[in-house]
C-alpha cells in the first residue's frame, strides 16, 4: 500500500469488486461490513484503527452512504494516501 503502484497494479481487480458492491442491497452491504469486520478484526493493516469505531457504527455509516456511493470512497482514499506520501519525508516512508 505504501507504493505509488499499489492501486494501479490492482486497479482492474479493485474496480471489479467495487462494481459488485454497488449492485448490493443495503442489507447485503451491512452484512458484508459485519462479516468482514468479524473475520479480520485486530489484524495488522496500515491505516486501520480497529478501536476507532465499533462494527455497528461502521455498518451504519456504510448503509448511510449506500451501496452505490461506497465504491466512490476507494479512489478518494487512494488519492489521500498518495498525497500523504508526498508530505512524508523519505526517511520515514516504509
Amino acid at each position: 500500500m505504501m507504493t505509488d503502484s499499489f492501486y494501479q497494479s490492482r486497479k482492474d481487480l479493485i474496480e471489479s469488486r467495487l462494481a459488485q458492491i454497488s449492485a448490493w442491497s443495503f442489507q447485503e452491504l451491512s452484512f458484508a461490513v459485519i462479516s468482514t469486520w468479524n473475520e479480520h478484526y485486530n489484524e495488522a493493516c496500515i491505516g486501520v484503527a480497529w478501536q476507532r469505531y465499533s462494527v455497528s457504527q461502521l455498518s451504519e455509516i456504510a448503509v448511510c452512504f449506500g451501496p452505490t456511493k461506497v465504491p466512490h470512497i476507494a479512489p478518494i482514499l487512494e488519492r489521500i494516501d498518495s498525497l500523504s506520501r508526498l508530505c512524508t519525508p523519505p526517511s520515514t516512508q516504509l
